[in-house]
């Protein structure tokens, strides 16, 4: 099934976005300028409508207690970065499936 992809340039932007068109996921980069991957992540788990929307954080410092972090913030995966298709596209494949 073909899917809309909508991209934002920074934090702000995106949160603007999800909350106009309310996706079916979330890819977020963890250091963005506006407001951070960990930042938005917060904003949309304390939001009714927008908390269970999916989420998947990139991040160059995966290490095990930021990737502890983020998965207790809400994310479903975290993704290192550089991210390799393979484990990107099975991370979303996890995420929308639930």
């Amino acid at each position: 099934q073909a899917r809309a992809v909508s991209v934002a340039s920074d934090g702000a932007e995106g949160l603007e976005l999800i909350r106009a068109t309310v996706p079916d996921l979330v890819v977020t980069d963890a250091l963005m300028p506006e407001l951070t991957g960990d930042e938005l992540v917060e904003l949309l788990k304390k939001d009714t409508e927008l908390r269970d929307i999916p989420i998947i954080m990139a991040t160059a410092a995966a290490s095990p207690l930021r990737v502890r972090r983020m998965l207790s913030l809400g994310c479903r995966a975290v993704v290192a970065k550089p991210m390799d298709e393979e484990s990107f596209l099975r991370a979303v494949s996890e995420a929308l499936d639930g």
